[in-house]
């Protein structure tokens, strides 16, 4: 990588692709595209840190709710990557099926899956899929909790700074990324017949020149909220409706959603709870509610982060008798205070839009109009009643909400933004609902694409950095040429099932159950480098995977959906699969099914 110094007549025609914003999205996706051409990556703060990076520029006004104006952003090379926090989970599967209030994300969870390990190692963190022995949480205190799960997030380590001297100078080894810094994107010009972008216009900002370049292939990575502000100011020079604004519904700005953080309980837990591994070794656990449980009571998905928690005995005089209360059965208790974070069901009427104040440069700067509808609002009072029942049925543990949650009916006063903006550019299946397609393309515009957390349709309750870098890993794969080239469907349904050649059972209507020991694939592509499976195993049973002979896969088959199995390219690859000490439904009292099943698979990609 090249920091290349300031001048209106750099070579532009040399870069095949321009990536306007140097954070996690916007470098990592330069990483996957340098392999096919010259990228130049445009940032419009500096290079290291300074005091206030943006101030001036890159502000914005809220005028909905009350919004944060400070700590969602920073303008300076790697972006926002130079003071997130870390906290990662992958998006749950359920964002990809249809739920109540929410259309499903318009791409199927293994084409977003099969990029999280990638990104996962991009970001200093361990795979989600590697097998994690359970905390003392699980085991322990939510042992026997019915609809309470655990998710085991992980913490960073040690926490990517794109921007440190670290990792600019391993940056420095990549000969095909070029980075201009100091210099703002300002203004999108479209082609005359509209179809595609034609021009960029930069603004250098030490020296103040401006000039206007061609370019081939764009990519928006500036952020949540930075990435609609742009569009909206380029399209304003067009017709009602055009690309820029979100097509025929106008949706650029639009569903702007953010995670609603929440503090209202204290959680007290039998002395005798063992809390001494919740933190360690970077797992992170969160509570969360049983899908079912949710669906059934109209809820989003939230997740409780409880923390280490604070040991405390009860005979203190401090407590007043407080803690007999709550518990009764030792001479002491620990006391957490945990973080609800919600998912907020996307509306239009929360929206970013430009406001009439002007940021230094004499641009309009963007104004955010967060809205929380009132069905949320009380979703989230109720999510939070319900957890605290659920965890008071057994005695072991008990809740107290806050006197300022206590109310019958919850105001905005009550919850809190958590620093996490998206869905301003949302991916859509067609332009009635989306600003990008399913590639991240902008709908009506051949060469211009959006990366970042502005094109979730829905957000989860997870933090987006690993979902949103895992993304742009799906986009440089598609840009690069290195597509998955075949999809093959499997059952009743499918018309691929002549791949399937020994050691499979009778067809059912989406897939087929393996039966035995061993089964047996075939494919022919030509130029294959890897495959992913997509179904789910029979319960905790093992098992492997072998590619034309080299075992790719062991653990549990369940585990092996989703992932990217890869090998030497080639034309035809022979699969096995082996399956170690299957069971029977019959001989779990299930039905009298008598099948020995492993693994159940509903089809494969091919890349």
């Amino acid at each position: 990588m090249a920091f290349r110094a300031w001048h209106k007549r750099l070579p532009w025609h040399e870069y095949q692709f321009v990536v306007i914003g140097s954070g996690p999205a916007g470098l990592y996706l330069a990483e996957g595209l340098s392999p096919f051409g010259k990228v130049l990556v445009i940032e419009a703060g500096p290079l290291g840190q300074t005091d206030g990076a943006g101030a001036g520029y890159y502000e914005y006004d809220s005028t909905g709710e009350p919004y944060p104006t400070s700590m969602t952003r920073l303008s300076m090379f790697g972006g926002t990557s130079n003071h997130w926090g870390g906290n990662s989970f992958p998006l749950s599967a359920e964002l990809f099926h249809p739920r109540i209030g929410m259309a499903p994300w318009p791409i199927s969870y293994e084409d977003y899956s099969v990029h999280l390990d990638d990104a996962a190692r991009f970001l200093n963190l361990r795979p989600f899929t590697a097998p994690s022995p359970p905390t003392s949480i699980e085991t322990g205190i939510l042992a026997g909790y019915k609809h309470l799960n655990v998710a085991r997030f992980q913490y960073a380590d040690p926490i990517r700074r794109l921007g440190d001297i670290a990792s600019r100078r391993d940056y420095r080894l990549n000969k095909n990324i070029d980075v201009l810094v100091d210099t703002r994107v300002v203004d999108l010009d479209l082609s005359v017949n509209g179809d595609r972008l034609d021009a960029i216009e930069l603004l250098h900002r030490p020296s103040r020149e401006r000039v206007k370049v061609r370019i081939g292939r764009a990519f928006l990575a500036t952020g949540g909220i930075e990435n609609a502000r742009l569009m909206l100011w380029a399209g304003r020079k067009y017709g009602h409706g055009n690309p820029l604004l979100g097509g025929p519904n106008q949706l650029t700005g639009t569903h702007f959603t953010d995670h609603v953080y929440i503090s209202p309980v204290e959680v007290f837990l039998d002395g005798r709870a063992d809390m001494s591994d919740a933190s360690t070794q970077n797992l992170h656990p969160a509570w969360e509610l049983s899908e079912g449980f949710r669906r059934e009571h109209g809820l989003t998905r939230f997740g409780v982060f409880p923390e280490r928690g604070e040991l405390v005995v009860t005979d203190d005089p401090d407590l007043n008798g407080r803690a007999q209360d709550y518990l009764d059965q030792s001479s002491s208790y620990v006391k957490l205070s945990p973080a609800f974070q919600f998912e907020q069901t996307p509306t239009p009427d929360s929206r970013v839009e430009l406001s009439s104040r002007l940021d230094e440069d004499g641009f309009p700067i963007a104004n955010v109009r967060w809205r929380l509808l009132e069905g949320d609002l009380a979703a989230f009072r109720r999510g939070v009643m319900l957890f605290c029942g659920i965890l008071n049925q057994k005695g072991f543990a008990k809740t107290r909400v806050y006197e300022s949650h206590r109310d019958e009916v919850w105001t905005r006063s009550h919850v809190h933004a958590g620093f996490h903006p998206m869905g301003t550019t949302r991916m859509g299946d067609t332009a009635a609902d989306g600003v990008v397609d399913t590639d991240s393309r902008v709908f009506g515009l051949a060469n211009l694409f959006v990366v970042g957390s502005s094109v979730f349709p829905s957000g989860d309750y997870v933090n987006p950095t690993l979902n949103l870098v895992a993304l742009a890993g799906r986009l440089a794969t598609h840009i690069g040429g290195s597509s998955w080239r075949a999809r093959l469907k499997f059952g009743k349904n499918g018309a691929d099932n002549k791949a399937l050649l020994s050691g499979w059972s009778r067809l059912e209507d989406d897939g087929v159950w393996t039966d035995g020991l061993r089964a047996h694939i075939v494919v022919a592509v030509p130029d294959m480098q890897a495959i992913v499976l997509s179904g789910h195993g029979f319960y905790d049973t093992k098992g492997t995977v072998s590619i034309n002979g080299l075992r790719v896969f062991s653990g549990y088959l369940d585990d092996a959906m989703g992932k990217v199995l890869k090998f030497r390219p080639k034309d035809s690859v022979d699969i096995r699969i082996r399956v170690e000490h299957p069971t029977t439904p019959k001989a779990r009292g299930e039905s009298d099914d008598a099948r020995s099943l492993g693994m159940f698979i509903t089809g494969l990609q091919v890349r």
